[in-house]
């Protein structure tokens, strides 16, 4: 079967904003079940509905198109490689198919199916993009990015694949499923997710002609840190005192060397701004506090104290992966595409974006009321903003943009 082209880069874009908009969705009946319940038995399907469609529509279906478009120098009424674009085509189809098999049947026969179709995907696409970047002429600094994140997308995968093996063996380990999720989990956040949006940005900074010193040095440091901080993620599990300072010390050069790659950055601000619209020097200025605070929680959870707290209160484990997913990953997304011209800015689209981020910020500190509300349930107004103004804000951006966009 022959699949045509039939969106460009800028139509894809919107693909990715209403998947994003679906997610929101499922995300709000989430936090109405805290107050309300009305969907019974059903609300352990949506769970699983929504963070698994977060990962592949949103994050990784975005994260694919997003190094496409670099790869190629693609505008926003290009049409994408054929060979590219087959790949998006059937993750997309992959995504809703997995979608709406969690939502009917959870974690059935089917849905496991799709979601080890949906890595065998991961790692066609990583198969062409790995070739199509060693053809290519981008930045040596771009293409180490790149590659890095390509490999920890590789590596997530066996995380599933071992906790696949433990679930099919019928034995209750818990631990070692619980450690099988978080090798996941990490390998995605701060390998594929971080390390492409770094590689977005090496190749802004340099298409602005904007040098920083630090970045080779930055990237050895990073990739190397993100082997031993997985032991922050399951410092529950007994260890040695030398792997947890280990774990430590890798956390705090990545925070060192973070500080140090934005001061650099800082530095030649003067020319860099005039590259960035004025309204959205705010919002990168946000999204760079946010990764400040991330790397300090991380260093912090060395401290056994620190980690007790942060693995034991659930609220705090949601609002910090929330403040990675959203603010960060998603928010880096959503101005990267205003910046490069994908989407239009205009004064609504802007309007939007600060609700958007108004509401991934309050949506963080709903994480708490959430859980607050659950256990008092007549108590409505304990979760009003976390369940009213948070997730529906961001739905409400992102459903009046697609509607504003593709009019």
């Amino acid at each position: 079967m022959k699949i045509k082209r039939f969106a460009t880069v800028r139509h894809w874009c919107l693909i990715g904003l209403f998947n994003l908009l679906l997610v929101a969705i499922l995300r709000t009946f989430m936090r109405l079940e805290h107050v309300s319940p009305f969907l019974g038995q059903r609300s352990t399907n949506v769970l699983h509905a929504h963070s698994h469609f977060a990962f592949l529509g949103w994050v990784s279906g975005m994260l694919m198109l997003l190094i496409t478009c670099v790869n190629f120098r693609l505008k926003a009424k290009d049409y994408l490689p054929m060979h590219r674009h087959r790949v998006l085509v059937v993750h997309l189809l992959v995504s809703y198919a997995s979608l709406l098999s969690f939502l009917a049947s959870g974690y059935s026969v089917i849905s496991i199916v799709l979601s080890a179709l949906s890595v065998l995907i991961s790692y066609w696409y990583v198969y062409l993009s790995w070739t199509d970047l060693r053809r290519g002429n981008l930045h040596a600094t771009v293409k180490r990015w790149f590659v890095a994140s390509f490999v920890c997308l590789v590596l997530s995968s066996f995380g599933t694949f071992y906790l696949a093996r433990l679930m099919s063996s019928g034995m209750e380990q818990l631990q070692a499923q619980r450690a099988a999720i978080e090798f996941y989990l990490h390998f995605q956040y701060n390998g594929w997710f971080f390390f492409t949006l770094m590689g977005l940005l090496a190749d802004f900074l340099h298409t602005k002609r904007v040098q920083v010193n630090l970045s080779k040095l930055l990237f050895i440091v990073m990739l190397l840190a993100v082997f031993p901080t997985y032991l922050l993620s399951i410092s529950w599990i007994p260890m040695h005192p030398v792997f947890r300072y280990l774990a430590g010390f890798a956390a705090l050069t990545q925070l060192v060397c973070t500080m140090a790659y934005a001061w650099q950055i800082q530095k030649q601000s003067s020319g860099l701004l005039r590259c960035i619209a004025p309204h959205f020097r705010i919002i990168w200025r946000v999204i760079g506090g946010a990764l400040f605070v991330k790397l300090t929680l991380q260093m912090l959870s060395a401290i056994p104290s620190f980690s007790h707290l942060a693995f034991g209160f659930r609220p705090v484990t949601i609002a910090y992966l929330h403040l990675v997913l959203l603010v960060i990953v998603s928010g880096f997304r959503l101005l990267y595409l205003f910046q490069s011209n994908y989407l239009f800015a205009s004064r609504e689209a802007n309007q939007y974006l600060s609700i958007f981020f108004l509401g991934s910020c309050r949506q963080r500190n709903g994480a708490h009321d959430s859980d607050r509300a659950q256990r008092n349930r007549f108590r409505l107004d304990e979760c009003a903003w976390g369940t009213g103004v948070g997730i529906p804000y961001n739905g409400f951006w992102i459903g009046r943009y697609v509607v504003y966009a593709a009019s």
